[in-house]
């Protein structure tokens, strides 16, 4: 892709996937029912598959094993349902933060830095897109194709779906019945990759694209002032401080962009993070304590390496708008703030810079519901607590077999 190309790709890529979840700008009656059709369906889809994973869950206790399999579904499928929920009570708010990256990467194309760092932002973007596909629709992929290929291998009499469906009435392994439950859960899975895709593409790009805003304001903020200028000496200090204003005008900008994220997005990280956890813990111990069949270790493989790629994905982008908005600071002080003179708009310029390095002393950031800044320390504190959680799940196991 060509230079110019490059710029506006992930807006696009968000606008295509959130019209597959029926989250959308409708411009008539007919765009407007069919998006609150497909958001119906999808919902409809996954609370489905929430009731048939506890029915399931309920019916596999006695082997622990089946039962955490069960169980990690059931988390992955709540995480999707908790988080497509509050996307569509903010729905607006998510409009307006689209308008808005839009809007930014209109006026980052009035110069070259503008130009070179929203191009890089993009292809970050896009590469954070290939890495979402393919962990998601990996785990997808071995959900739905797992219980196809054990019937292709096994005994074809007895055939098993991902889910089992436990209706007495019916004969779920005979068809046609067998063929619309399998269908039936393929749309489940495919939904819930879709929407966790969407979901997690929005919040990274959003946030990727407020730390390049970050630096263009670092440049910014370097070229206030320049001994290279062509300027008189009498009308240096005034050009200096008539730049620091502009760029302190940003700063207030971004950390109200800063803030307009928090509130759309601050309780889906709550949701993710504490989904992540819980499946940190149950898909690692289906890897190392696994029962049946390759697939079924595979499956515990990509659903684990699924959800600590998220939640790290997450972090690491929560934590690149720390670092950027921290660094507002040193990029004031690096500039050539000692040519100017002592008096009269020099020393204007010089309390401006003092107090925007002073407001970046408290550098803006998300939160997961209000309750822990998302850093890449808070990964560590998951990591950590899924640890103990798994430690935990072994001694139950091990104390269960010890009393059979």
């Amino acid at each position: 892709m060509s230079r110019r190309t490059d710029i506006g790709v992930s807006v696009k890529i968000i606008k295509f996937s959130m019209k597959l979840i029926g989250l959308w700008k409708a411009d008539n009656t007919i765009d407007k029912v069919v998006t609150i059709l497909i958001y119906t369906c999808l919902l409809t889809l996954m609370t489905i598959g929430v009731m048939l994973s506890l029915i399931d869950f309920f019916y596999t206790l006695d082997d622990i094993y089946s039962a955490v399999n069960i169980f990690c579904a059931m988390i992955a499928i709540l995480n999707l349902i908790g988080k497509l929920t509050i996307f569509g009570i903010n729905r607006q708010k998510v409009f307006d933060i689209i308008d808005r990256i839009e809007d930014t990467i209109e006026n980052g194309k009035k110069e070259e830095y503008g130009i070179n760092a929203i191009i890089d932002c993009e292809r970050k973007c896009v590469v954070l897109v290939i890495i979402l596909g393919i962990l998601t629709q990996g785990a997808t992929a071995n959900y739905v194709i797992l219980p196809f290929v054990e019937n292709f291998n096994g005994n074809t009499s007895v055939k098993s779906l991902p889910i089992q469906i436990h209706v007495t009435k019916l004969s779920h392994s005979e068809s046609p019945y067998y063929e619309i439950g399998f269908v039936l859960e393929a749309a489940i899975g495919v939904s819930a990759a879709i929407c966790s895709v969407t979901i997690n593409i929005f919040l990274m790009t959003t946030n990727l694209h407020l730390v390049c805003q970050f630096e263009i304001l670092h440049n910014k903020l370097k070229w206030t002032f320049s001994n290279d200028l062509d300027i008189t000496d009498s009308n240096i200090s005034r050009y200096a401080f008539e730049n620091l204003k502009k760029c302190i005008k940003i700063h207030m900008m971004l950390i109200d962009y800063t803030a307009q994220i928090e509130n759309a997005c601050s309780y889906m990280i709550l949701v993710q993070m504490l989904s992540s956890g819980l499946l940190m813990c149950t898909s690692g111990f289906q890897i190392f304590f696994f029962s049946g069949t390759i697939l079924k270790f595979v499956f515990g493989t990509s659903l684990f390496l699924t959800s600590i790629g998220e939640f790290f994905l997450v972090s690491w982008s929560c934590n690149e708008i720390i670092l950027a908005s921290a660094k507002v600071g040193d990029s004031a002080y690096n500039t050539t703030w000692y040519g100017l003179s002592a008096t009269g708009y020099g020393k204007a310029y010089r309390d401006g810079l003092q107090l925007l390095m002073m407001r970046s002393h408290r550098p803006c950031y998300l939160t997961a519901g209000k309750f822990c800044i998302v850093s890449l320390e808070s990964f560590n504190a998951v990591i950590t607590t899924a640890t103990s959680y798994f430690a935990l799940l072994r001694k139950f196991v091990d104390d269960a077999e010890l009393r059979n």
